[in-house]
């Protein structure tokens, strides 16, 4: 319920309470001026609408020196009043302006949290959950498969090919536990700001692992090996390039390609959440 209408909701309540009392005249004429605290509420509900901090806590703090204003009129009017009316006093006004208080100070502190996917949006999360490496088989056969260490040349191992592999495995491995945050911290509740630091370090984590400079680089590097130790015999590189393995190699490189534009596409929609 907007602050405007809690508001009107407590004076409501509370004219309706002192009423019995009989006040006199004067003080119903206070009562019912102008006291600052509605235009006070409606900005704080304009501010909290568009999530900003800033105008929120500037609007509560309105509202809070309106309020303590107000009540130290209607104290000094009472005092003038019957004893059972100076008994009722501000009490039923107090309580009920220091619980809009405190609810709209705990509904600014709360802007500092969200939930992880609703931060991100989206736009990010559906390209993280489009992203091909975590659920491609050759990505993952590559990473572990003896085949991928074995030298077409002198079908034996190569102890530079199982190198290469070892490297893109450890890459692999940091990509796919940057990419578990999104689907672990799905629906959970966190600081905006470490939202935004964790979904930046994850995103540039995968971008950086998977790209030329990770996975997609080592594959190159695994071909250039491969060629490397064919020693220039030309039939044998050409049957290496018609080879199940290639295939697999060039398969690898479309995903990781088609990954780095997804990749991509989200850091650039990361930049231009703001809080």
């Amino acid at each position: 319920m907007p602050y405007a209408e809690k508001w009107k909701q407590i004076k409501t309540k509370y004219e309706s309470t002192v009423k019995d009392k009989k006040p006199s005249e004067k003080w119903f004429g206070q009562f019912r001026k102008s006291t600052g605290i509605e235009s006070a509420c409606k900005e704080l509900d304009a501010a909290i609408a568009k999530q900003s901090r800033a105008d929120s806590e500037k609007s509560l703090a309105t509202l809070k020196k309106a309020g303590e204003a107000y009540l130290a009129t209607l104290d000094k009017i009472m005092e003038t009043e019957l004893p059972a009316l100076k008994q009722i006093r501000t009490k039923g006004m107090r309580v009920g302006l220091d619980d809009m208080l405190l609810e709209a100070h705990n509904e600014i502190k709360g802007m500092d949290k969200g939930q992880w996917d609703v931060v991100l949006g989206p736009d990010i999360m559906s390209r993280v959950n489009a992203l091909k490496f975590p659920k491609d088989a050759f990505v993952k056969s590559f990473a572990t498969g003896a085949e991928f260490t074995t030298s077409y040349t002198t079908n034996a191992k190569s102890p530079a090919l199982a190198q290469i592999q070892k490297d893109f495995a450890g890459k692999y491995q940091v990509c796919l536990t940057a990419h578990s945050m999104f689907n672990v911290n799905k629906g959970k509740m966190m600081d905006k700001s470490q939202i935004l630091k964790v979904g930046k370090t994850t995103l540039e984590e995968m971008m950086y692992h998977s790209g030329r400079d990770g996975m997609l680089g080592l594959i190159r590097t695994w071909e250039a090996q491969q060629t490397k130790e064919t020693n220039g015999q030309k039939p044998v590189l050409d049957k290496f390039l018609k080879s199940t393995s290639y295939q697999v190699l060039k398969s690898i490189g479309d995903a990781l390609n088609q990954d780095a534009e997804k990749l991509n596409a989200s850091i650039a929609k990361l930049q231009t959440i703001k809080l």
